[in-house]
């Protein structure tokens, strides 16, 4: 069964494994990682494939950290005031676009579809690639552009870029 079809790899099953790991301080990628694997583990399922599952979990990062549930800290990230009130009123998690009902990340969409002159959509509704989600997760985890992983001259490359640029809430 493919990763986007398992329960616990939902949106929502993912933002509650995030918030609720970095209510008990800052939490980083690997942590989280391993949290979801105990848990497919638990409930009888195989571990998720790393090479979609840390992408995913980096821009629903992003997209938390954007929303302000979630701020970078000691190399991980830690919960907000906004990310506390969240886990009381939705312990079961989020999807991306109920993350709308929060000013700063509603703002930063508005933002993108003014710059990119596209209608008003989340920008993880399918439509960017990983390497575009991975850039956005790279700028408000605070590492500079020179650190895109993907090669020169690359789709990849440029879509990190873009997604690097493009999170800059500024």
């Amino acid at each position: 069964m493919p990763d986007d079809e398992r329960p616990l790899l939902s949106d929502p099953s993912l933002t509650a494994l995030v918030l609720h790991a970095a209510a008990a301080g800052p939490v980083e990628l690997d942590d989280l990682e391993r949290r979801l694997n105990q848990a497919l583990a638990t409930a009888q399922q195989p571990p998720a494939d790393r090479g979609e599952i840390r992408p995913r979990l980096q821009a629903l990062c992003a997209d938390l950290a954007i929303a302000g549930l979630i701020e970078p800290r000691g190399g991980g990230y830690a919960l907000t005031g906004g990310g506390r009130r969240a886990v009381a009123e939705h312990p079961q998690g989020l999807d991306r676009a109920d993350l709308m009902a929060w000013p700063a990340y509603a703002a930063h969409v508005q933002r993108l579809a003014a710059r990119t002159g596209a209608p008003s959509i989340a920008p993880h509704d399918g439509t960017h690639p990983s390497a575009y989600l991975e850039g956005v997760a790279a700028r408000v985890a605070g590492l500079p552009a020179a650190d895109n992983p993907h090669p020169v001259d690359t789709a990849d490359h440029l879509a990190w870029e873009n997604g690097w640029a493009e999170a800059y809430a500024g």
